[in-house]
């Protein structure tokens, strides 16, 4: 993983926490997202203002939400135009979760690393990798597969 790389997910990440506040409300914790995007700036050495730029959105959207909260008619954050609500594709799952991998051997400590698996494991239950798996004739014939 490159640099470049490295901040495409670091915004893939911001557009999900956004995408999680906008759906979940004050009951989502973005928290494990946060220090995701802060540890990729550590382990790649990108740039602190777009990782800043990054925490700042998601930051807004927690206002929003609080302003919602209260009764305010106020649209919900986008980063750069994007659909923030987005689903991921299976193949863009599937590289977050090798590069949150590859980025946790960057890091110095068992916490940081642990944030890195943390945060593979939300992307696996939100991104549903699962509906993006096609199985086989055999596969679908056994029973735990198809109860599982």
């Amino acid at each position: 993983m490159d640099q470049m790389r490295a901040q495409k997910l670091q915004k893939q990440l911001a557009k999900e926490a956004i995408a999680m506040l906008s759906l979940g409300g004050n009951a989502a914790d973005t928290g494990t997202h946060e220090q995701t995007i802060t540890l990729m700036e550590k382990a790649w050495r990108l740039p602190a203002e777009e990782t800043q730029r990054l925490l700042g959105f998601i930051q807004q959207e927690k206002e929003v939400i609080q302003r919602l909260n209260a009764g305010e008619d106020v649209p919900h954050i986008d980063i750069d135009n994007e659909d923030v609500l987005e689903n991921w594709t299976g193949l863009e799952t599937l590289e977050a979760l090798e590069d949150l991998f590859e980025t946790s051997l960057h890091l110095d400590s068992y916490a940081e690393r642990r944030v890195m698996f943390d945060m593979a494991d939300i992307l696996r239950e939100c991104q549903n990798l699962l509906d993006w798996i096609t199985l086989t004739k055999a596969e679908k014939s056994l029973p735990e597969m198809i109860a599982g």
